[in-house]
């Protein structure tokens, strides 16, 4: 392996270092938005606030997604680089993520893989459970209002 290999290798894994390290901040980010919005939520007597949760969590779940579809899509390339190597073939310093898309898993399987979901899906679930215990009374006003119209028909 030649000294370009070893550079564009360096050059990848730092790439994958930053992917981590930004899915990682986007998480504490999710998890310090939605409790100050749930905090204000209860402190304020804001019922309907809660319900304004839902964008952080989603906005970073979907943020912390791309992070880790954008580190596969690095290893893949940090794969070809060694086979790239091996074969004796110069380096090419790729770093377009754009050109390996479709040998990495994509959007949807990372939006739903474990590494995504174990923090993301509970704490949608919370701020539904939050929104919808917070907002009962309201959601039951409306649920009889609907029940009224239908039966008026």
């Amino acid at each position: 392996m030649n000294t370009d290999h070893l550079e564009h290798l360096k050059m990848i894994q730092a790439a994958i270092a930053r992917m981590a390290q930004n899915s990682f901040v986007a998480k504490g980010w999710s998890v310090t938005l939605v409790t100050a919005t749930l905090a204000l939520t209860v402190t304020e007597k804001q019922h309907a606030l809660v319900l304004l949760s839902i964008v952080p969590v989603l906005a970073f779940w979907s943020l912390d997604a791309f992070y880790l579809l954008q580190e596969r899509r690095f290893r893949v390339i940090h794969d070809q680089i060694l086979q790239d190597a091996a074969a004796g073939q110069p380096a090419t310093f790729l770093m377009d993520t754009r050109q390996v898309r479709h040998k990495a898993a994509g959007g949807a399987s990372t939006f739903f893989s474990r590494t995504v979901l174990w923090l993301h899906l509970p704490l949608l679930f919370v701020v539904l459970s939050v929104g919808l215990a917070a907002n009962a009374e309201t959601i039951r006003s409306l649920l009889t209002c609907i029940a009224t119209a239908l039966h008026l028909r």
